[in-house]
């Protein structure tokens, strides 16, 4: 009896941690990356739990995510949400251009230009989750197949998105990354391009965390780079103060009100 007297007040206190974000989120839009690749298959029953909790407190989720979506599309149905596979090429969402001069070798032979937001605002006004296939289409109607987090990125920076979640293969931003030891729960802009610039952080992530400092300069609220490992990493990441993951915030004043204690 005792011991689920202390489970109880955990769950209480989570809770009371949570209810502050709950009510900052309403409303707001969250792009999600679902790249099957680095999502554990157990951990993706609850992920999509968490996705679906998202949803019903109030925030406009938008998933992109590789060619695997009617799966996605039918778990999240499971839920009672009422969600949309289409494609970056439906209705030109998401228009590309052939890249000039020379390509290394695996380089992706198109740019995204522009991600057209009316058909997601639309599909999201009538209750709606938009997954996104990270497909694009040129101005020859020609299709080709992109990169899911760079798809991400655009769709978000067009969205002007509070939040962007990246669900990784590792737990987020450490201060030391040879050995994955001091993870970031946060880290501002300018401390990130100072990391940056003293060689302090990035190695194969580098091309991520330019991309965050980007989009967080283009009007992207907050970025989370969180694990797919963990079972409820994304409800941790996104509703409790020290999260589980790394979040790229613009600056301390950006941080929300109850996070600064009032």
């Amino acid at each position: 009896m005792e011991e689920q007297i202390k489970q109880d007040l955990l769950k209480a206190v989570t809770l009371s941690e949570a209810l502050p974000y709950m009510r900052d989120f309403n409303g707001k839009i969250i792009v999600i990356q679902y790249d099957g690749l680095k999502v554990d298959a157990k951990v993706g029953t609850t992920l999509i739990e968490d996705i679906a909790l998202l949803k019903t407190i109030g925030m406009k989720v938008v998933i992109v995510q590789d060619n695997n979506e009617a799966d996605l599309v039918e778990e999240l149905g499971k839920r009672g949400l009422m969600s949309i596979g289409i494609s970056g090429k439906d209705g030109h969402i998401i228009r590309v251009e052939k890249k000039k001069g020379m390509m290394r070798v695996g380089e992706a032979v198109v740019d995204i230009k522009e991600v057209d937001t009316l058909l997601l605002n639309t599909l999201m006004e009538k209750e709606y989750v938009p997954v996104i296939e990270a497909v694009g289409v040129d101005d020859e109607f020609h299709h080709y197949s992109l990169d899911i987090e760079e798809t991400t990125f655009k769709v978000a920076m067009a969205m002007q998105a509070e939040k962007v979640v990246f669900l990784s293969e590792t737990e987020g931003i450490y201060r030391n990354p040879e050995v994955k030891k001091g993870l970031y729960s946060h880290i501002c802009l300018e401390e990130l391009k100072e990391k940056r610039k003293e060689g302090l952080v990035g190695g194969g992530f580098l091309p991520k965390i330019n991309k965050c400092i980007e989009a967080i300069e283009k009007g992207v609220g907050r970025i989370h780079i969180v694990t797919g490992k963990k079972t409820h990493s994304l409800l941790l990441e996104l509703f409790t103060v020290q999260g589980i993951g790394t979040a790229i915030i613009r600056s301390e004043e950006h941080k929300y009100a109850h996070e600064l204690g009032k």
